[in-house]
């Protein structure tokens, strides 16, 4: 079974209200709720319920997992996964990372 590591509604609103300052209109997006699968530090695979906003133009997204922000495009490359510690400030400042480099 998945662990539920999906955002609250509060942490969407955040992310849309980032979203918004940015100056990309916030319709253009769409949650979902996906099983991803994360390695564990010396625990194997670990199934999470994860978070993922998707711009549907682009296809461009976000994924908040248990352990993991992913996000396509990356800064560097076309995947990017960065640890996140469970830290909502930093789940936050991967959108507003990623918004600054495709601008």
């Amino acid at each position: 079974m998945a662990i539920d590591a999906t955002l609250t509604r509060v942490d969407k609103n955040r992310i849309f209200l980032l979203v918004e300052k940015s100056g990309i209109d916030p319709t253009e997006f769409r949650w979902d709720v996906e099983e991803s699968q994360e390695a564990g530090a010396g625990y194997g695979s670990v199934s999470y319920q994860s978070s993922r906003l998707t711009h549907i133009p682009t296809g461009f997204y976000f994924k908040f997992g248990g352990m993991l922000v992913i996000c396509s495009p990356g800064e560097t490359r076309k995947v990017e996964a960065k640890i996140h510690g469970n830290d909502l400030i930093f789940k936050l400042g991967s959108v507003g990372v990623a918004r600054k480099g495709k601008s």
